[in-house]
């Protein structure tokens, strides 16, 4: 099958971004890690107010 290239991200925007704003800070986030040679990569917008609900508890 081959070897692939994963990689999950989290990027904190603004609480105040435009869903437009949010949604190109995604697709150049895409842009620039899938030119460093990731294949498949999962991107998820939280919001500074938001906090990170997935992340680990310390």
């Amino acid at each position: 099958m081959g070897e692939k290239n994963i990689a999950s991200a989290h990027l904190i925007v603004a609480d105040d971004i435009p869903r437009a704003d949010a949604i190109r800070v995604k697709h150049d986030a895409v842009d620039r890690l899938k030119e460093t040679g990731i294949d498949h990569l999962t991107v998820e917008i939280e919001f500074e107010g938001e906090g990170c609900y997935s992340c680990p508890v310390d």
